[in-house]
């Protein structure tokens, strides 16, 4: 906190917010535990918690379950979805989420090979493929069931990346071919959301991005100097602690530089 918030935040107001980012990601019973010591899912929530400092929009997160036993992947999952409440835009990637992680979702993209096979609410995910004939068995994971769904073969895969398209197609045209009408079912769209527009979807044209001037134009939030000695302190608390040395502390010096 005191590397990435700026100057005009007293130590006090800096130390404040990690309080408050603490007891919003529910680690406060870890927070003067050393890091090695704590949970894969409260490593994971100190993570989350360090990205929170600078107060973004849109949070980015890659396969934040992986590696967590059910209950901490769910409890991990309630956080996040806190976030979401609070007007934060979550995105995350996942494999194989517990039947209550799926269901949690506010929106849902299924890919296969890297293309969208299905793109709308979690719930509308099995009655979307079984239009297609593709039924889950009752009681069964909609996550499961579209993991076997995919990797049972290419056919399979290749039909239900054509459908996706072809259905988004007909969301947005009141007739089709008569080939296309026959592969899927014309109420297949309607479990579809609509995708943005062209307009909407291009960003890598620069004539379509304003940028908005920041108050801050320096690119780092605090000077050259506080970030030295805050990194120094913190080198040489962890190497001064097995024993002080004149070289103990040449090197903290050198690493906070």
């Amino acid at each position: 906190a005191l590397l990435r918030l700026p100057n005009h935040l007293s130590k006090q107001d800096k130390l404040a917010q990690v309080e408050q980012i603490i007891d919003q990601l529910r680690i406060r019973k870890c927070a003067n535990t050393p890091i090695m010591l704590i949970s894969g899912g409260e490593k994971k929530r100190v993570n989350i918690g360090t990205e929170l400092l600078t107060n973004p929009s849109v949070i980015f997160l890659d396969e934040p379950t992986s590696g967590l036993d059910s209950t901490s992947a769910v409890a991990l999952m309630d956080v996040l979805r806190d976030l979401a409440i609070q007007g934060k835009t979550i995105i995350t990637s996942i494999h194989q989420p517990s039947s209550q992680i799926f269901q949690s979702f506010d929106q849902l993209i299924l890919l296969a090979d890297g293309k969208t096979i299905f793109m709308g609410k979690p719930s509308d995910a099995l009655l979307y493929f079984a239009t297609m004939g593709h039924h889950s068995p009752p009681q069964y994971n909609p996550a499961d069931y579209v993991m076997d769904l995919v990797n049972q073969d290419m056919t399979i895969r290749e039909q239900l990346k054509d459908a996706y398209l072809t259905n988004k197609l007909v969301g947005h045209v009141k007739s089709v071919s008569n080939q296309v009408q026959s592969q899927t079912s014309t109420n297949a769209h309607q479990y579809l959301i609509p995708e943005p527009s062209g307009n909407e979807a291009d960003l890598t044209n620069p004539d379509n991005v304003n940028l908005i001037p920041t108050k801050h134009e320096s690119k780092w939030p605090i000077g050259f100097l506080p970030q030295m000695m805050i990194l120094f302190k913190r080198t040489f608390v962890l190497t001064g602690r097995r024993q002080f040395t004149i070289l103990n502390f040449v090197q903290a010096l050198g690493l906070a530089v």
